[in-house]
Formats: C-alpha cells, structure tokens, sequence
C-alpha cells in the first residue's frame, strides 16, 4: 500500500506510521509549478491591463461600490470600525477588506478602478493560495487538477465580477481558500493556521454571513491541527511542537491586529454595531428558513447542469435563488460520494480532504437557514466553492486510480489532457477579461451626467453640502453623488439618520450648510416635483432609456410614414414595406441594465439654510 501510494503522488511521498501516503515532498518543485500558475492568473492580469487602459477615470461606481470607496478614501483620514452598511442600523463586522483594497487606491492615484484591482488581487492570492495547498498535498496531479477547476470558475462568473469589489462577490474564492488552508491544518501544514484567520477574518469582516461559514472551518482546523501535532511520534515531534507553537503565536498576533478595529469599535459606541448586530439577528423579525431550504440552495449546485460550471441560473423575480422554488436534484452527489469514498480507503489526506467537504456543505446548509428574510441570489455565489471542491475530490480521485492502473502513459496522458484544457480555458478568460468593459457602465453614466451641473451650483469653499436620497434603498444614488461631490473637494454631509450607510464623519452636524440636495429616482418623482420649495438642477437618462426613447421614435415615423400612404395601423402592420422598415431597426435594449433606475434628478431644497 506504501508503496503504491507513493507511486500514485509522484515519488518523494511523506508516509506516516502506517506507511499511508501523507502528501508529497515539496522541495526543489519544478519550475513548471510557476508557469502553470501564471497561466492560470493569466486572465486576471489582462484583466487588471484593460481596467488601467481601457476604462481608467470612466468607471463612476453607484450603490455598495460607492459606499466601498467612500470608506476607503476614509482609510488614514478618519476612523474604519466596522464593515459596509447591510441593513437598519447596523454594518458587516469589521473594515479589513477596506483596508486590503486602499494601497490598491492609493497606487492609482485614487482611481475607482483601483479598487478592482484590489479585487483582483484578492481572487489571484485565493487561486495561488489553493494551488500551493493542492501543490503540497498532491503533487502535480493535485495542482492540474485545481488549477482547471478554478479556470471552469472563472469562466462561468466572467471578468466584471471576478474584477468586483462588492463585498457579497469579493468574498467568493477566498471562501475557496478558507476550504483548502482547513485541508492543510488537518494535515500538519502549521503554516496554514495563521494564514487561515486572516483569510476568516477577511470573510467575516466583509460579509457577517461568513461567520456562520469561515469561523467554524478555522476553528475546526485548528483543533484539528493541535491534535494531530501533540498525538504524533517520531524523530520531527520536537520540531512540529516548536512550529506548532510559532503558528499559535502567529496567529494570536493576526487576530489582534485585524479585529482591533472592530474591539475598539465596541470599546468606544454603546451600543457598538456588535451589539446592534446581535440584536437584529436574534430578533429575526423577517423570519428564517427550514433545512430544506439550505438543502435546495447548496445541493443544487450538484445538479445538471451544474451552475457553476455551466451558467449562472436565473432568479426569481423577488430576487431570490432559483433553487428555493425549483430545486434541482443532486445527481452529481453521487460521483463525488464515489471519490469520497475512494480516497478515504485510499490516502490519510484523503480522509481529511471528503471531512473538510462534508463541513462545508453541512455548514453550507446550516448557514442558508440562519439567513434573516430572503435568500437573495446574488449572496450565494459563495455556494460554488463547496462544488468546486467536489470537482478537485472526483478527478484527483480518478487521475490517481488510472494512474495506479495504468502507471506512467496514464500520467503522461492525463497530464497533457489537463495542460490542453488549462491552455484553453485560460485562453477563453483571457477574451472574457479583455473585453469585460467598463462596471456597471450604465448607472455610472447617470451619475456622471448629473455631476457637472450639480457642481455649477456649488461653490467647494462655502461649506458643507448635504446629500439626501429618500427614496432608494441603501441610498444607492446618494452614496455615489456623495463620493463624487468629494472627489471634487467638497465637503459632504447626510441626514445624520442616513448615516449609518455612509460612515459616521458624514452625519450632517448643527449649523449653517452651503445647499441640501434631493437625489431622486425617475419614478419616485411626484412627492418632491409637489413641493414648491424645491427646483431641478440636473436632469440625466440611462443610455439603453435613451436608445429605447430613439428606437419608440424610429418606429413612430415608420407608422406614419404608413399613415401619409393612407394605411391604417392594422393595414400598416400587415404591410410588406412598412414590416421591412421595421425589421431594418435594431432590437430594443434589453431591460434591467441599470440596478433601480433609467432615469435620475438633482432637486436643490430651498428650504432657510441653517437650524
């Protein structure tokens, strides 16, 4: 069995006292391991070159984008305790991703798109992180067989969300990563214990859904790691004792460092957004789901056609996974469960690598249920990593039985398959990551066209502005006027009871102000076009509205062209000249390009100035 195994891991295979193989000897690893890795990044790279050149200065974010870079402007000028606004009156638990993304800002001279390039960074540092993991456990087989797994992911989210800096994206392949450094602790890789609360740090600071998710994989793993490290014998126990220790210390002084702003968060507020947090949860007014629901939602994607490996499903239409209503039945749980149980007769890591799946799915399902009112989609792309895992498990499971059956022509062909099928889905990222465009094109080109006549009213030295957006949720448009108005050097306010959804330094304080501006959606108009103590000051139209308004006029003087001709509207669409007419227009813009309107106003409130 010693020896087949070793056989199996490419030679060089650490054994325990069993004589079971216990992952590979990673000393003087080729240099293929570094060129398949590049290859891999390849796409974030091109990705990072067509932000820089292609969209430079042209990317206005809205919504949680602007709030994103609103706080990390705010990084080295004002107090970051706590994460992105989430809902009522508290926040996501902890600023690190803020403060991760502001060198990135920094080094391009505060541009927007310096935050996707942190973005970037994070999933090229989770893929890396996975790859050194699969390097060390299982050679190159392992590698290959990661690598093309990300390369599938990569394909199906495409190059505008891998780039995304929203905290409910950015989260998604560090989720990965977090599954693979649990790996690793239950292996002995002492290294991968601090690593490991940095990167459940990162996910539970960002997204408070994480802590359900992240923390219990560290914490799991470190347990793990401890046990495995004091129970052991044999000539290396003094020295894996010492590492051992090291790792703890390292890890200590991680957590201290990252969760320091959140502590002092609770040490300076009462209550502190920890505590309103709490509450909120443990209220659960909008109610919480069964585990049939976080069955359909994390095994769904265990279906035909997998979602993350084929396209991303549609919602429902109140926004909610597809798999609540529709569940898909798991049926590719069933190679996964074969593979599981292959590697756990088979190798001692692979006992712990079907553990660290099976917690993952479980927690998956248990974290679906903790949910507090809907379970909106465009939370859940972190239920992709649990499936991408399953695809390591079933074809590192198959490379190494026909590797055991076939030996070296196996190996060889397998290793070409696989390089072939990285070689082609690295080149189908790259075209993805080259052509993405610019984020969110048409919200931002909104904003954009209201900046210029918002500023024509404003003077940067007369005091401060107060933005108000009293309709949209979350303040979407507010927030991206509000970092517009201070990129341009103003000094920015808000209804000290919008505050919470930008950070605390923008609660409007007592005194006199220079203007307070009505940031308004198109159809939420009439209760502020009713006042008499308010005028518009910029006016603009989303470009698909725009394209669709030109399209509606296209086909109105088709019509009466038909009309002069003496042909009524019935006659006139059974018309053959008219019909061709019509046929030569393009098709209408497709809906929902913008995130909650196609058109925007700026209303100056000429209410006194001043309290």
């Amino acid at each position: 069995m010693g020896v087949t195994a070793a056989r199996m891991t490419g030679g060089g295979a650490r054994t325990d006292a069993a004589g079971e193989a216990d992952g590979v000897d990673d000393a003087g690893a080729p240099a293929w391991t570094g060129w398949l890795l590049a290859l891999a990044l390849l796409p974030l790279a091109v990705s990072a070159v067509a932000l820089l050149t292609a969209v430079g200065s042209g990317y206005v974010p809205t919504g949680d984008h602007a709030g994103t870079e609103i706080a990390v402007r705010s990084v080295g000028r004002h107090a970051v305790l706590t994460g992105l606004w989430s809902h009522a009156d508290w926040n996501h638990p902890g600023p690190l991703s803020f403060y991760l993304l502001a060198p990135f800002y920094w080094l391009t001279g505060g541009a927007s798109v310096g935050l996707n390039l942190g973005a970037l960074a994070v999933n090229g540092g989770s893929i890396a992180g996975m790859a050194v993991v699969a390097r060390r456990r299982g050679g190159r087989p392992l590698l290959l067989c990661t690598l093309v797994a990300c390369a599938l992911v990569l394909r199906t989210l495409g190059a505008d969300v891998v780039h995304d800096f929203q905290n409910v994206v950015v989260v998604t392949l560090p989720f990965g990563l977090m599954l693979f450094l649990t790996w690793a602790m239950a292996c002995r890789e002492t290294w991968a214990l601090p690593v490991g609360a940095l990167v459940a740090s990162f996910l539970s600071q960002t997204h408070v859904g994480f802590v359900a998710l992240a923390v219990p994989l560290l914490v799991g793993g470190a347990v793990w790691l401890i046990v495995e490290v004091l129970r052991a014998d044999g000539p290396n126990r003094a020295a894996d004792r010492r590492s051992l220790r090291t790792a703890v210390l390292a890890t200590a002084a991680v957590l201290a460092v990252v969760w320091a702003p959140p502590l002092a968060d609770v040490l300076l507020h009462s209550p502190s957004n920890a505590r309103r947090t709490f509450e909120w949860f443990r209220a659960g007014d909008e109610g919480v789901h069964g585990l049939g629901d976080g069955w359909s939602v994390v095994t769904g994607q265990f279906g035909l056609p997998p979602e993350w490996l084929a396209a991303k499903r549609p919602m429902t239409p109140s926004g909610e996974s597809g798999f609540l209503h529709a569940p898909a039945v798991p049926v590719l749980l069933v190679p996964v469960g074969a593979a599981a149980v292959w590697l756990w007769r088979r190798r001692r890591d692979g006992r712990s690598l079907v553990v660290v799946l099976a917690a993952a799915l479980a927690l998956g399902v248990l974290a679906v249920t903790r949910t507090v009112g809907p379970v909106m989609d465009y939370r859940l792309r972190w239920t992709w990593m649990p499936p991408l895992l399953g695809f390591v498990v079933v074809s590192w499971a198959a490379w190494l039985a026909l590797v055991d059956r076939w030996g070296r022509r196996a190996e060889r062909a397998l290793t070409a398959a696989a390089m072939a099928g990285l070689v082609v889905l690295t080149a189908v990222n790259v075209a993805g990551a080259a052509t993405a465009g610019t984020p969110d094109a048409d919200d931002g080109a909104m904003v954009a066209a209201l900046v210029p006549a918002v500023v024509g009213h404003l003077d940067p030295d007369a005091g401060p502005v107060v933005v108000s957006d009293p309709v949209t949720p979350g303040s979407w448009y507010g927030r991206a006027l509000v970092l517009q108005l201070e990129r341009r050097g103003f000094d920015v306010r808000v209804p000290r009871e919008r505050a919470i959804e930008f950070t605390p330094h923008h609660a409007e304080e007592s005194g006199p102000v220079q203007a307070r501006l009505l940031v308004v959606r198109g159809d939420t108009l009439a209760p502020v076009t009713e006042r008499s103590d308010v005028h518009l000051i910029a006016r603009s139209v989303s470009e698909r509205e725009r394209a669709r308004h030109r399209l509606d006029a296209r086909v109105d003087r088709i019509l009466s062209a038909a009309a002069d001709r003496g042909l009524s509207p019935e006659e006139a669409l059974a018309d053959p000249e008219t019909l061709a007419a019509l046929d030569r227009l393009e098709p209408s813009p497709a809906p929902g390009g913008e995130m909650f309107a196609t058109s925007l106003a700026v209303y100056l409130d000429e209410r006194p100035l001043g309290r």
